[in-house]
């Protein structure tokens, strides 16, 4: 049996670029948390194999300060093999961190795009992993794997696409996973976990980024913790979700049709949580939906109102409510103004009735001499 973990998608020293310095700088230290929650992780489980595939730092080039964290993190838990797959954010290049540093003796940095192989005889396993060198890998390696011992392990590290064939990132499908041959494929690249699954014999998954840095990684990040047995040429693979991220995006929707106050809608919004938790810290998106009177747009009190700390966005895709029958058939300018607009609110597509509501809700605001800064 061998126990290993598999992580992905570090991303350490992600520049947070459109983030305020304070934020950038907290963002960051998520990023060293998650990581050194993970050696915490593998020292308290004494595990002897971490996989790595993948995008470990966001940059070929990261700061002194973010491989100091990393060096640091595999000395402390020199009782494990780290495996390093440089992905197309952090591909091993003449100059690169990779090139130009001494990880210690327990790391292991794939450096070129074929195959490599690197012989495990005390776990009686082979790893197997390839590099990224340029941002950019449109046809992967061979998948080829040495002819061993029906009962050896054989493990492939890949960052790579099975998104689809067109991928410039060493796109694969699960045929070529299959036809490969490995035990266990640990990919890298995508950022959502998507389990770990099997196709024939082989099993393969993706673990996900390790720590979320926007809206687009929501809920839990982490790793997998697994245990791979093979016997009689047959393998077979238990695996743990472990989250290690310290803390998670969460997107949330709420209707709040007839609401006409931030006060209303943050009853509607903690009664449609009842007896749930509530996302009362972190980094919250709340997506407002459903009807309301045209005079009324969420405000920044609502987050208060919600005591909600942290992070919190609000996305307003809420509607107008107006009695468009009635206005319609109003002589003078209100009429022609809604009749117009019409054929775009009932038949247009998704962005031209989005539109046509904003045009709707803000000229008719106009129209009954009120503030547009209100809205």
């Amino acid at each position: 049996m061998l126990r290993f973990i598999h992580c992905a998608d570090l991303h350490i020293d992600s520049a947070f670029a459109k983030l305020s310095p304070a934020r950038r700088k907290e963002k960051r230290e998520q990023l060293f948390e998650s990581f050194n929650r993970m050696i915490d992780l593998i020292r308290r489980e004494n595990l002897p194999v971490c996989l790595i595939a993948g995008d470990l730092f966001d940059t070929p080039n990261p700061s002194p300060s973010a491989i100091e964290v990393v060096r640091s993190g595999f000395a402390c838990a020199d009782g494990c093999h780290f495996f390093i797959t440089p992905g197309n954010h952090d591909p091993y290049i003449p100059g690169g961190v990779y090139a130009q540093t001494d990880f210690g003796a327990n790391v292991t940095v794939f450096t070129e795009q074929t195959l490599q192989k690197i012989t495990l005889d005390e776990e009686n396993a082979d790893i197997y992993g390839f590099a990224f060198t340029q941002k950019s890998m449109e046809t992967p390696p061979a998948l080829v794997p040495d002819e061993t011992d029906s009962d050896r392990m054989r493990i492939l590290i890949a960052h790579a696409d099975l998104s689809g064939k067109d991928s410039a990132y060493c796109p694969l499908t699960e045929k070529d996973i299959l036809e490969a041959g490995f035990d266990y494929t640990a990919l890298g690249h995508l950022h959502n976990k998507a389990g770990i699954r099997q196709i024939g014999p082989a099993y393969y998954g993706y673990a996900g980024c390790l720590c979320g840095r926007d809206f687009g990684e929501l809920g839990e990040k982490g790793a997998f913790l697994c245990e791979l047995t093979k016997q009689a040429g047959v393998s077979s693979m238990q695996h743990t979700f472990v989250p290690l991220a310290p803390v998670q995006y969460v997107e949330t929707a709420v209707d709040i049709t007839g609401c006409a106050s931030d006060g209303a809608a943050a009853d509607r919004v903690l009664q449609a949580f009842a007896g749930s938790a509530f996302p009362l810290g972190g980094e919250v998106r709340l997506v407002l939906t459903g009807e309301t009177p045209p005079d009324y747009v969420p405000g920044s009190a609502l987050a208060a109102l919600l005591r909600i700390e942290g992070t919190f966005e609000i996305i307003d895709r809420t509607r107008p409510l107006y009695q468009l029958e009635a206005l319609k058939e109003e002589p003078g300018l209100r009429g022609e103004f809604v009749r117009l607009l019409l054929p775009l609110l009932q038949e247009g597509d998704s962005e031209e009735k989005k539109q046509a509501e904003l045009a709707l809700r803000f000229g008719l605001q106009a129209m009954n001499g009120g503030d547009l800064h209100e809205i």
